[in-house]
């Protein structure tokens, strides 16, 4: 049933993307924001040398130039998650570490691009790395969310399992007791996260 909602959406985005290109061009915002959606749809059926294609097309309409850096660091960690979905994780790894060194030095780190590096050191076993991007991300939210939102409460949640996958024992426990307190606060007893 999922595989048949993501093929829908694949092709209501794919005329969407044609409409829009028609009627504004190939370089204009909402037909990049389309393409770049599309990207997604692609990688969300499986289908990773398609969506790097489409992102490489988006990236060279999107174009060069410091007001672009942080659309080119997201979409080229779309690249990242793909060559890792295609088992190319030598690849995957080199590059989440030159991304982020470049996001770092011209101050475009943002929590989408440490949620990715999260995901693609885990998934290579590199869960130290992985709890640093998470703990990363964590400060970038508290600071735009706060302390108590439930963003702030999922990444804790995260945080917990790594140091519980390492054997942390008490520093997942600890992750886990801050997640839980902020998804009391902000979903309530009775929600399914905090019976």
């Amino acid at each position: 049933a999922n595989a048949g909602r993501h093929e829908e959406a694949l092709d209501v985005t794919k005329e969407l993307l044609e409409a829009t290109e028609r009627k504004h061009g190939p370089r204009h915002e909402k037909t990049l924001h389309y393409l770049f959606m599309l990207s997604e749809r692609y990688y969300g059926t499986g289908q990773h040398e398609k969506t790097i294609q489409v992102i490489e097309q988006y990236l060279e309409r999107l174009g060069e130039g410091p007001e672009t850096l942080s659309k080119r660091l997201r979409a080229r960690m779309v690249i990242v998650l793909s060559l890792n979905g295609l088992q190319r994780p030598e690849e995957a790894l080199k590059m989440v570490d030159e991304f982020l060194n470049l996001a770092t030095q011209h101050n475009a780190l943002d929590w989408s691009i440490l949620r990715t590096a999260a995901v693609v050191y885990s998934r290579n076993g590199r869960r130290g790395d992985a709890i640093a991007a998470l703990e990363k991300e964590l400060l970038m939210v508290r600071r735009q969310f706060g302390d108590e939102s439930f963003r702030t409460a999922y990444i804790l949640e995260q945080i917990g399992n790594f140091h519980a996958g390492l054997g942390h024992r008490q520093e997942a426990i600890s992750y886990f007791e801050q997640s839980l307190s902020r998804w009391q606060k902000t979903r309530g007893n009775g929600h399914a996260v905090t019976l």
